[in-house]
């Protein structure tokens, strides 16, 4: 995927289907043989036609771009059907790509286009977990792994800690305790001048995709984990202390704090870095925080984000190119030479290695940020994902958590509130107390 696209342009663009064919090379097979792929980012359409094109030329395929809603409108009424705009390969976030596995009939298993376990244990684990069905089996593969790092302004922490290496500021930042009592000096130390975070947002992902214990509905009824409860009273200790900006993720008031030296801490996932922090650091006027920046492990690993290939075939004569695809795309090959082009933090093992060895950002002021990654990638929770996350972490975030934290509801009224919203969408699909 890239998720960022996903998150920032999507809503952005036209709600009608754009078909993009792949050049058939001389002598392929004729439209009706095609794999049919659709997806809601470009980076499938890259990744097919800058890599996998060259590699197999004569392995025709089609992809289709949706944007938005408009991508699951389709995915809902097409794959619960037999309908001959049956896609063959469909890309899926992690916030409802289990949606579509959990459907019948939807996904088909790698096994049965002969992908083994073998195969798939050259990627971080969690890749393979995050879409396996009831029954264990994998449903699909990804190129990229999207764990979560605290990045920070070294000059501010110089200035204020006065730590010089990552491995000093780590330090302070290494459980959220000791973060909080960051926040605190750093309020005190500069005259309120400068704050910890941008944004109350940064703690979303850490607490419900990382400190999270449970999976939002288990048998069928509504769990509020404790994480959740852990949220909330941090959200609103940070915004009542002026801990943070009080901007809200991509917005414009957010950016600015890139390029300002008012803000110590960012906490996003690895696409944070080349799709949002490095592109946005420098003002027009061309002030710039380039090369000033740092990444430690965050106060707990999380994972934010991510883009899976799930096979959604019905039509067996073509599961040994859709095979050529999936195994493609894990490819140590394929993965060193994307890692190399676009600075996409990668699923295989093996290519993670190679790309550490002699892996350093300008942007870092040289850190080898794979390794850092690399190393909250391994402690992932894959068990708590489902394909309830995306639209329950929303009704918490909008019901619940923004409400409490700007003093508009108390905590037991927003955690109804939330409960509420919940209700009302899926009715008596889930129960809640």
């Amino acid at each position: 995927m890239n998720m960022k696209k996903l998150l920032c342009v999507a809503l952005a663009l036209s709600t009608a289907v754009i078909p993009t064919v792949a050049e058939a090379s001389e002598g392929s097979a004729d439209s009706g043989e095609k794999i049919i792929i659709w997806a809601a980012t470009t980076d499938v359409k890259d990744i097919m036609d800058n890599y996998f094109a060259k590699e197999y030329p004569d392995v025709p395929y089609e992809i289709q771009l949706y944007s938005g809603n408009d991508y699951m409108q389709k995915l809902d009424a097409v794959l619960a059907s037999d309908s001959a705009e049956h896609p063959d390969i469909i890309s899926a976030e992690v916030s409802y790509g289990k949606r579509y596995i959990s459907t019948v009939n939807a996904t088909t298993s790698l096994y049965n286009i002969g992908i083994d376990e073998e195969e798939l244990s050259v990627l971080t684990p969690a890749v393979i977990d995050f879409m396996r069905d009831e029954n264990g089996e994998p449903m699909g593969v990804s190129w990229q792994v999207t764990p979560g790092g605290l990045f920070y302004r070294r000059s501010i922490a110089e200035k204020y800690f006065g730590v010089k290496t990552p491995e000093e500021f780590q330090k302070l930042v290494c459980d959220w305790d000791t973060f909080t009592e960051t926040a605190q000096k750093l309020k005190e130390l500069s005259g309120n001048e400068v704050k910890m975070i941008a944004t109350c947002d940064d703690f979303l992902n850490p607490f419900l995709n990382g400190s999270r214990a449970q999976s939002w509905v288990v048998d069928d009824q509504l769990v509020i984990d404790d994480a959740v409860d852990e949220l909330m009273n941090m959200t609103k200790e940070f915004y009542d202390n002026g801990y943070t900006q009080e901007t809200a993720h991509w917005s414009t008031g957010w950016y600015q704090t890139l390029v300002e030296d008012k803000t110590l801490c960012y906490l996003l996932p690895t696409w944070g870095l080349n799709y949002q922090l490095e592109p946005n650091c420098t003002a027009a006027d061309g002030t710039t925080s380039y090369g000033d920046w740092g990444i430690v492990q965050p106060p707990v690993p999380y994972t934010w984000g991510g883009t899976w290939l799930l096979n959604t075939s019905k039509d067996d004569t073509k599961s040994e190119n859709i095979a050529k695809i999936m195994r493609y795309i894990i490819s140590e090959e394929f993965q060193v030479a994307y890692a190399q082009d676009t600075g996409d933090f990668v699923s295989n093992i093996t290519a993670q290695q190679k790309v550490s060895e002699t892996c350093s950002s300008e942007f870092l002021n040289g850190q080898n940020h794979y390794e850092v990654f690399a190393a909250v990638a391994a402690s992932v929770n894959p068990e708590i994902q489902s394909e309830y996350d995306g639209t329950i972490q929303g009704f918490l975030q909008n019901a619940a958590l923004t409400p409490y934290m700007q003093g508009e509801l108390e905590k037991d009224e927003a955690i109804d509130a939330f409960k509420d919203e919940v209700s009302l969408y899926y009715g008596s699909d889930i129960m809640v107390d």
